[in-house]
């Protein structure tokens, strides 16, 4: 018997897959099945091919899975949860009476970083997201609307004021520091063309304009007054998520565990962080303790054995 966790985004799905013993046989790696970027056939397919990776390299023949846990992006409603939930059934080696979890990614995310145990997780990557769960298993999110209600506090908001910012610069409105002068030489920015021509790439590539986030971090590290106000800005936004979870919920275990490499490399950004939640309520604030797709599998196995 076999139990398994997904964890399906936009980019990539990865399985991860328990024995009986509750130990790690593998993990496996395949395209995108986040279910409001891909077609449902696509999702399956990938979802299948993530999972039969690692029953082909351990020479698995006619594998029982008996449960899964799924964290996928693009599930937010019950309907949605449902569907999907029928639809994973169709795929091979499931028992008919397998138990089947479905969550939105995030969910997934909490699992890894808190290790199962109540508390926060705030994801502040590409995107931003704080999501609890309490000792009673009640549930808040606040954030992750996406990149077009503004993903306040993620390396997207990070890169699109960085170009704001240096529209002003070059026209005037700013005075030009370090921070400034280095995007202009590092994006070859030297006329109103080259300016215009980075405004029109970036615009709407959510994921381009998160690639200038180390602009910001680096120079605040430095000292720049520009670079520090947008993550002041950026922080107290990350903060307002954590506080809106925090008040939603009946937390007694006051743990938040931060994912994403924006919130944990050490400087200023993570420090003016820290001390903004710490102002919120005292939390025990760490790193992930484990990756979200091994915690979806550790919640399908504890589910099958509860």
């Amino acid at each position: 018997m076999y139990y398994v966790g997904i964890d399906g985004g936009g980019t990539n799905t990865r399985a991860c897959i328990l024995n009986e013993q509750k130990e790690i046989i593998g993990i496996g790696k395949a395209g995108p099945s986040s279910i409001d970027t891909v077609d449902i056939e696509v999702t399956l397919t990938n979802f299948n091919e993530a999972i039969m990776q690692v029953f082909r390299e351990n020479k698995i023949e006619n594998p029982q899975i008996v449960s899964l846990f799924i964290g996928v992006g693009g599930v937010l409603t019950d309907s949605s949860k449902e569907y999907l939930r029928n639809e994973v059934k169709k795929l091979p080696y499931i028992k008919q009476d397998a138990l089947i979890g479905v969550e939105n990614d995030v969910y997934a995310a909490h699992l890894g970083g808190l290790g199962n145990r109540p508390g926060v997780c705030l994801i502040v990557g590409t995107g931003s997201v704080a999501f609890g769960i309490d000792e009673d298993n009640n549930t808040h999110r606040a954030g992750g609307y996406g990149y077009q209600e503004g993903d306040a506090g993620s390396s997207f908001d990070l890169g699109k004021k960085t170009i704001q910012h240096i529209s002003r610069v070059f026209d005037g409105r700013r005075k030009t520091t370090p921070f400034a002068q280095d995007v202009f030489n590092c994006l070859g920015i030297k006329g109103i063309d080259q300016l215009i021509d980075i405004i029109m790439s970036y615009h709407l590539d959510r994921t381009k304009t998160a690639q200038l986030a180390p602009f910001v971090t680096k120079h605040a590290d430095l000292g720049d007054i520009y670079a520090r106000k947008i993550c002041d800005e950026a922080t107290t936004e990350l903060a307002l998520c954590v506080e809106a979870v925090n008040k939603a919920l009946n937390l007694r275990n006051k743990e938040l565990a931060i994912i994403g490499s924006l919130g944990n490399t050490p400087g200023y950004f993570r420090t003016q962080l820290e001390t903004k939640i710490k102002l919120i309520a005292d939390f025990n604030i760490h790193g992930p303790i484990t990756e979200p797709v091994i915690g979806a599998a550790y919640k399908a196995y504890d589910d099958a054995h509860k």
